[in-house]
């Protein structure tokens, strides 16, 4: 085997403590962004007439039906 020399240093990965292991950083920054995101699609949401938002949530049901299967 060419590489048996490397094959086994005696190293074990450790977890990395300050991974991003669900996606956001530590140190919480991410959440106020999504906050602000989510209060924004909220006033977009509202500011649309009767119709849109059913022709919206008709979109938004599709979507879902789309990921879940």
């Amino acid at each position: 085997m060419a590489n048996s020399k490397n094959k086994d240093q005696g190293f074990t990965r450790q977890p990395n403590p300050y991974a991003q292991t669900d996606g956001f950083p530590v140190d919480g920054k991410e959440t106020e962004f999504f906050d602000f995101e989510i209060k924004e699609s909220q006033r977009y949401y509202d500011s649309l007439t009767e119709e849109e938002q059913r022709e919206y949530d008709a979109g938004a049901k599709e979507l879902q039906k789309r990921m879940d299967s």
